[in-house]
């Protein structure tokens, strides 16, 4: 029983320091990673309550939750927020894939290119505040920034989701990630016009703009031409197996009590 005591408390110990360390580039192992394109790359317009909001598919290939999120972009009005670090509240979404021609199961449809599907129970991020500082300008003088932001609960625990009755398709491991920025006044109007940046890479299929935000439908999109930038992150591995001894002793604790 103490030993399941100590575990459960070093758990938690570690849990915290994860969500209290905010300050710049998060230095995590990567489980998945599309870089800016600072030479040819623009922004995309993704504003949370705007006019659309972005996504990004991405495919879970190892078993590790994702803790942590980077991405990148810029301020499409000319606003100038400095080299930071600065803190700006963005929402995050993740939803299940449907692969293109196959039957949507939010509407019926069959469309032409893949798309996210349904939220359903995945997490969603609200109103989280993201470390923001200048990463850089590119080749057409633009300034983009580099958003860093810890998950805290609740994780990402692929295979959980993977193999979920909700998952549209079986056992299928691309889900999309929507990114809108939300720092709004008090008429929930966004107080600047933000934009994701394009990746140096295609992944997969293409990102998407969907002026129905985060959610669907999603038979009016833009299939935008590039893939958009933007890392997830995994705990360390001495973090990652002690959240697992963490959660064997609770099992063990549980099994005594009955």
């Amino acid at each position: 029983m103490k030993a399941a005591y100590v575990l459960t408390i070093a758990m938690a110990m570690v849990m915290a320091s994860a969500t209290v360390a905010l300050a710049g580039h998060i230095n995590l192992p990567v489980k998945w990673s599309q870089l800016p394109d600072m030479n040819q790359g623009v922004d995309k317009y993704s504003v949370h309550l705007g006019n659309a909001v972005c996504s990004n598919d991405w495919q879970c290939t190892s078993p590790e939750p994702v803790v942590a999120v980077r991405w990148w972009g810029s301020y499409l009005d000319g606003h100038d927020p400095g080299s930071g670090p600065n803190q700006v509240p963005f929402e995050l979404v993740l939803h299940w894939d449907v692969p293109a021609n196959t039957v949507s199961p939010d509407s019926g449809e069959v469309l032409a290119y893949s798309h996210p599907g349904n939220n359903g129970p995945l997490p969603v991020w609200f109103n989280l505040s993201v470390q923001e500082h200048y990463y850089g300008t590119t080749a057409g003088g633009e300034k983009v920034y580099e958003y860093n932001v810890r998950l805290g609960y609740p994780y990402f625990d692929q295979q959980a989701w993977i193999d979920n009755y909700f998952n549209p398709v079986p056992n299928n491991n691309i889900f999309w990630l929507d990114i809108g920025y939300a720092d709004l006044d008090a008429s929930q109007h966004a107080k600047h016009v933000w934009g994701w940046h394009e990746a140096n890479v295609l992944r997969l299929d293409n990102a998407i703009s969907n002026p129905a935000l985060h959610f669907p439908p999603w038979a009016n999109v833009t299939v935008l031409n590039k893939d958009l930038a933007f890392e997830l992150m995994t705990p360390e591995p001495a973090t990652l197996a002690l959240l697992g001894l963490g959660a064997v002793a609770t099992l063990i604790r549980r099994r005594r009590s009955r």
